[in-house]
């Protein structure tokens, strides 16, 4: 899923690039101690303000898998 850790932006945070979306750049969280991603966010900052309608209705919805979220996150990128 990742291609690469570009660098460390701050804390547990990093910019990375994810090959099952054509290496689109994205903020991993990478825990201090850990393997493991535990989330993404986009690089755009003011994704969460721009698109809050959608990531109400994709928040905890325990239908939709990570790659599906994603899937949505990316779609909606696109058409901005």
């Amino acid at each position: 899923m990742l291609r690469s850790v570009r660098h460390k932006l701050q804390d547990a945070h990093y910019e990375v690039e994810l090959i099952s979306f054509g290496l689109r750049r994205a903020i991993a969280i990478i825990e201090p101690g850990t393997e493991y991603v535990k989330t993404f966010y986009p690089i755009e900052t003011d994704w969460f303000e721009r698109n809050k309608k959608l990531e109400s209705l994709l928040k905890n919805n325990r239908g939709l898998s990570l790659a599906d979220v994603a899937k949505f996150h990316i779609e909606t990128a696109l058409k901005a």
